[in-house]
């Protein structure tokens, strides 16, 4: 392979986010280990939860994304683990209590705005763990699950912020256009026909319309044709003669108004 295709290779395959992903998950998941490791007494329940490899991809590969932010990660595993424990606490068939499980933990997690796709693994896990998880009970959601969350939820936090890269991740809010006082709205009609129809809902007043759009043909010709016939309403309604030229088109039999 040529020297500049491979480097358009890699390039591709390994950009600087991937990379920094994959260390930043690295040291997460390691210090979280040391730090649960000392803290907590070697026993049947483990030290570290294995749904928490899951979050560590969400936190460091899509930080972000609304699945990775410290609520969910935190609120979403430990509320899963309390309710896979009362799932296998209150349904006596396995089967049936880990899939409660799953579904109840969805369900609680999209209530309070925590979803996070690991803590469904962690309500599995409360069901199907073994002796050492069930004896402990709800203390299970609380001593590993809860601790190791908050851990590489703040493990996550040093990272970014010694990479200057940032975390928690707000959304930005989308850009409201602003108008200025006393602007008025452009009206742009395809056509003529709807260019007269948007100017006659506008306003009646001539003066208004000429303002705020521009007249198209069909507008013009009616505004012409109403112009001639004003003069000729006007007159018949005072008793003026009729004009000449409608009197000559008439004849000169014809009585004119009624000044004839």
């Amino acid at each position: 392979m040529p020297l500049p295709h491979a480097k358009a290779f890699w390039a591709t395959a390994f950009p600087a986010d991937r990379l920094l992903g994959g260390v930043g998950a690295c040291i997460g998941i390691a210090l979280t280990m040391l730090v649960c490791v000392t803290l907590l007494p070697v026993g049947d329940v483990p030290q570290i939860v294995a749904p928490l490899g899951a979050s560590a991809v969400l936190v460091f590969a899509v930080r972000s994304s609304p699945l990775a932010q410290p609520w969910p990660v935190i609120g979403g595993n430990t509320l899963s683990a309390a309710i896979g424990v009362a799932a296998f606490q209150l349904i006596p068939d396995a089967t049936l209590a880990a899939g409660v499980a799953v579904g109840a933990a969805i369900l609680a997690m999209s209530l309070l705005r925590c979803l996070h796709p690991p803590g469904g693994a962690a309500a599995l896990t409360a069901v199907i763990g073994g002796p050492g998880i069930h004896a402990a009970g709800y203390a299970f959601a609380l001593v590993p699950v809860a601790l190791n969350s908050v851990v590489l939820v703040l493990v996550a936090g040093l990272f970014y912020r010694v990479t200057r890269h940032p975390y928690p991740h707000h959304g930005a809010l989308p850009p409201q256009r602003s108008r200025p006082t006393g602007a008025r709205r452009d009206f742009t009609p395809t056509t003529s026909t709807q260019r007269s129809r948007t100017c006659t809902k506008a306003s009646t007043s001539p003066a208004t319309i000429s303002t705020r759009c521009s007249p198209g043909p069909n507008f013009t010709r009616n505004a012409a044709s109403a112009a001639e016939r004003r003069p000729r309403l006007a007159g018949r309604q005072s008793g003026k003669i009729t004009p000449p030229a409608v009197a000559a088109a008439r004849g000169p039999n014809h009585r004119q108004g009624n000044g004839g």
